[in-house]
């Protein structure tokens, strides 16, 4: 590591960068006006986070704030020290290689709504499990987000106590729920560097895996905790919740048996969410002969066919740190050749002239366009075509483009098609650029739903 780096990370103790997050996740860095404003976006906070509890050395705490020029030249430092290891992975692998290097971009754009009603819907078959974890329920999770969250709106918090959360005549926030969740959701600074010091990965090396996904508060004395990033604490307790769940089975044993059940409950909840907007959807499997590959379901609309395929592609936690793209080519192979194989084989048995393919995946996809060039030119001995009117969307992208009317997700849909393919990006800002709907009406609903069991508790009348 550059000791000009190690130096300028080592003028503020841990928690003194942890606090710059929380003061800078405050910002609007929606309008991006300059380089501070991306800079200053969760993405490089978890980032500067992560870089700070592992490697400063400073112990002394004074709860002294760096500057925002401090943090900027944390972060032109951070990428100057990095240069190398993405420089020899575009070298290497090409285009491709960007799809590992900018995945934390992507997945801290989707609108918390639908995450949130994600949890409710899909993770809600997991209930007893997350109960076994946590000691919790999904209803007390969210209950303590959004105390959380309205705790941090006030510019004088930069931490919290338990008795800050706990307000035992509100239903979800006693004591107890309070406890358990700042049990499970965080770890102190030691915990963190011994987690990743069993993990394999040592604290010199800058890219490593994000335990701060994981363990989004940090413990920092007897009864003080700091949550860097709302956002980076929404991305765990939703999407992230695949990671929990996935790491209590495994420690079980029974990953696979996880893995296969989630797989089939990611498409009955693909399946939901679509006829919740399309009323005519067939199953694949009664289109194309027996015995033959298949997607999941077609949706017809007018004189389009909409094949849907939906696959529980994840890049795994360290993917994106690692200096070659040997992840990524195996989950390629193993999800995204076989669901074009699958989709384009359905396409022989639909009627309509005009054909649509959507894969759905589990995980946050980018870069799709090199995705697409590469299995096109690695898998050409696969009797695949890999054509162009397939698309490629996470699971948050596609809760988007169904928060539209039909005729609007054809338009995005037709549009993202006709778009060069060097100018394609992730469709939902192919539906930004548009101007249509983002948050899932559905999803918003269940949202709400869970809101509403936020009560006051009524107290027990005493017999006069």
């Amino acid at each position: 590591m550059n000791k000009i780096f190690l130096k300028h990370i080592n003028k503020y103790h841990p928690i003194e960068w942890l606090l710059k997050s929380v003061d800078l996740s405050r910002k609007d860095n929606t309008k991006f006006k300059n380089r501070f404003d991306i800079s200053s976006t969760t993405p490089f906070l978890v980032i500067m986070s992560d870089v700070a509890l592992r490697v400063s050395q400073n112990d002394k705490l004074y709860g002294h704030i760096p500057t925002d020029k401090e943090y900027e030249d944390f972060i032109s430092m951070y990428i100057n020290n990095q240069g190398k290891a993405p420089s020899k992975l575009l070298k290497e692998h090409g285009v491709l290689a960007l799809s590992l290097l900018v995945t934390e971009q992507i997945r801290f754009i989707y609108p918390s709504v639908n995450l949130i009603g994600r949890l409710s819907l899909l993770y809600s078959q997991y209930e007893e499990e997350i109960f076994e974890i946590t000691g919790l329920r999904i209803t007390n999770i969210f209950t303590i987000l959004i105390a959380l969250m309205a705790f941090y709106k006030k510019s004088e918090h930069y931490s919290f106590e338990i008795k800050n959360i706990a307000i035992e005549t509100i239903s979800g926030l006693n004591q107890e729920n309070v406890e358990n969740f700042v049990n499970y959701f965080s770890t102190d600074i030691r915990g963190y560097r011994t987690e990743l010091k069993k993990l394999g990965f040592d604290k010199r090396q800058l890219y490593s895996f994000r335990l701060l996904e994981k363990k989004p508060i940090i413990k920092f004395n007897a009864n003080h905790y700091i949550l860097p990033s709302i956002d980076n604490l929404l991305y765990s307790l939703t999407s992230g919740m695949n990671i929990h769940l996935l790491t209590h089975f495994s420690e079980q044993g029974r990953g696979k048996e996880y893995l296969d059940s989630l797989g089939v409950k990611f498409e009955d909840y693909v399946r939901l969410l679509t006829g919740k907007v399309f009323d005519n959807i067939i199953e694949a499997k009664d289109v194309v002969p027996r015995n033959t590959e298949n997607a999941e379901f077609v949706i017809n609309y007018d004189n389009t066919a909409i094949v849907v395929e939906v696959k529980k592609f994840i890049l795994l936690r360290d993917s994106a740190f690692k200096d070659n793209i040997d992840d990524l080519v195996m989950l390629l192979e193993r999800h995204i050749v076989k669901a074009y194989k699958q989709i384009e084989t359905t396409f022989k048995y639909v009627e309509q002239e005009n054909k649509i393919g959507i894969i759905v995946t589990l995980g946050d996809v980018n870069m799709q366009t090199a995705m697409h060039d590469y299995i096109r030119t690695n898998y050409k001995d696969k009797g695949i075509k890999f054509l162009d009117n397939i698309i490629i969307m996470s699971i948050g992208a596609y809760e988007s483009l169904l928060a539209n009317t039909k005729e609007d997700i054809m338009k995005i849909l037709n549009h993202y098609l006709c778009t060069d393919k060097n100018d394609k990006s992730d469709i939902l800002l192919t539906i930004n650029t548009l101007e249509k709907e983002t948050i899932n009406p559905f999803l918003e609903t269940l949202y709400s739903a869970e809101f509403a069991k936020i009560k006051p508790i009524k107290p027990i009348e005493k017999n006069v």
